[in-house]
């Protein structure tokens, strides 16, 4: 496992101080001010993680305008290779079920309700499958299949609330990296995403209750709220669940964009400002699908399970 951080320069904050010529004990705050802002990105694979995308600036943050309606019906189609670490996983009659996100060559991380009663927990493991690299799949396109090898859940994991819903699945064989197809980066415990714009993506329906999952990946923004927010906005509608230190919601005041059936265990991610490259981020994941009260509804954002607080336990369980 191996961090690197999006980088603050002391040496060129004290080049600016010498300009600004700020006294010793105001630049002192003020570097201790901007070296909080660093965030942590964790790598658990053996090649570099995540990929850099172009994106404008304004992109990157989130102001909640409640009394505003600006919603997005539908999410907009991945293109190939954008999103190059999420998983399919499908029954091997070709249905997809539940999203996942690649950790390393053998590990895809997903949601542990994804194998409970309702989904594929009373499918044998031999009928399952990981489909990596892919995008859409009625067109050709280079993704592999995988076999289970084993799926291991979370042992905190509570269904009722859905409080720790992580599960890892090992796969049968080594992943090749290519193009395609690269490990994701995940956010480390001192990683706070309140108030960025998130994006999420995967196979799930597009419109609430349609029972059908695209053949084609699709992706929508959605900002990622203060847990104090998310409180407020369920207990508005009469909902008796707070989320919990280990969770996060994502979601517009209005509805509009959001995660829903099929998306379960695919990533929430943010894209952070990349400081060798202007105009350009690189992904993190920093949430994976956990639960919600129906898809877009208003005040009734997606619930993700926060990755920041299980580093450790991923890294646990995830050699080889």
């Amino acid at each position: 496992m191996s961090k690197h951080y999006a980088a603050v320069s002391v040496t060129r904050l004290k080049s600016w101080n010498q300009g600004q010529k700020l006294p010793t004990w105001i630049f002192l705050v003020f570097l201790i001010g901007k070296l909080s802002e660093v965030k942590g990105i964790i790598n658990f694979a053996d090649v570099p993680c995540g990929k850099n995308i172009s994106v404008s600036p304004f992109e990157l943050r989130y102001k909640d305008t409640c009394n505003v309606l600006t919603r997005i019906i539908n999410g907009q189609p991945v293109q190939p290779g954008e999103f190059p670490w999420i998983v399919s996983l499908k029954y091997k009659w070709d249905e997809h079920f539940c999203g996942g996100v690649i950790i390393n060559r053998r590990y895809v991380l997903t949601a542990a309700h994804c194998f409970n009663q309702e989904a594929a927990g009373s499918v044998k493991r031999e009928y399952l499958e990981a489909v990596v690299g892919a995008t859409n799949f009625e067109t050709e396109n280079p993704a592999l299949t995988f076999g289970f090898e084993r799926v291991s859940i979370h042992p905190g994991y509570q269904s009722r609330d859905s409080s720790n819903d992580l599960a890892l699945v090992r796969l049968d064989a080594e992943i090749p990296w290519s193009d395609t197809i690269r490990p994701a980066c995940f956010a480390d415990k001192y990683f706070r995403p309140e108030g960025s714009v998130g994006v999420v993506a995967g196979w799930g329906e597009t419109e609430e209750g349609s029972q059908m999952t695209p053949s084609e990946m699709n992706k929508a923004k959605v900002p990622i709220i203060k847990n104090s927010q998310c409180d407020e906005w369920f207990s508005r509608a009469n909902i008796k669940w707070s989320p919990k230190d280990t969770q996060m919601c994502a979601g517009y005041c209005e509805g509009g964009p959001d995660s829903c059936k099929g998306d379960s265990g695919g990533p929430l991610m943010v894209q952070l400002e990349n400081t060798e490259s202007k105009n350009s981020v690189h992904s993190v994941v920093v949430g994976v699908v956990a639960a919600g009260k129906g898809c877009g509804r208003r005040r009734l954002p997606g619930v993700y399970t926060r990755i920041s607080h299980f580093v450790q336990w991923i890294h646990n369980n995830v050699q080889y």
